[in-house]
């Protein structure tokens, strides 16, 4: 009498694993990055390891700037980053969270439609979607993979926002967001609304 799982689910799981094997054999295939933002978010994640700081000033340009990002995901990745190294935490972080969006957009589209047939055409879609790929999979280490998750997340707390663990755990992202990714400053107000 345990617990049967849905062939819905099954599919999930599949779409989940072949997506991070996916986005992880595409990381895997140069030692480079491919965007100039991800060697940044590298240079962050190695000052914190070594001073416990972010970067506050960038010797590679010209102008003394003062630097101001959010630095969650840069100390989230620090701390795995004294498991294995930096180069490989950041691809299989960053692809594991990009991947996180597939089961997070079934919850939400189950949620809204109420149909696991659609929650799982919409996870399907998300998994293969072009701009979410190379946006968080293919040798990127940026906060996008996790503020993409996270943004998501919110929206489905909100959706379920009278049970109590949902509003304590929407309360708590919602605070969160702001020190993952900069444009989650802009769609607080909307979601506060």
């Amino acid at each position: 009498m345990g617990f049967r799982p849905r062939i819905s689910h099954i599919i999930l799981i599949l779409v989940l694993v072949l997506t991070i094997e996916l986005r992880l054999f595409y990381s895997f295939q140069t030692p480079y990055y491919s965007t100039d933002k991800s060697y940044y978010t590298i240079r962050e994640i190695d000052s914190i390891t070594n001073t416990g700081i972010p970067l506050l000033e960038d010797p590679l340009k010209d102008e003394n700037t003062f630097i101001v990002n959010p630095p969650l995901f840069y100390y989230f990745i620090a701390g795995i980053s004294y498991l294995i190294p930096i180069g490989l935490a950041g691809k299989i972080i960053s692809a594991t969270l990009g991947s996180s969006l597939v089961l997070i957009v079934f919850l939400v589209a189950k949620q809204l439609t109420g149909s696991e047939s659609a929650a799982l055409f919409s996870s399907i879609l998300t998994a293969f979607m072009p701009i979410l790929f190379v946006k968080s999979a293919l040798n990127t280490t940026t906060p996008h993979s996790l503020a993409l998750p996270a943004l998501f997340f919110v929206m489905y707390c909100f959706t379920k926002i009278k049970l109590d663990i949902y509003l304590y755990l929407y309360l708590a992202i919602l605070v969160l967001l702001p020190f993952i990714h900069a444009s989650a400053i802009i769609l607080i107000p909307v979601y506060l609304l």
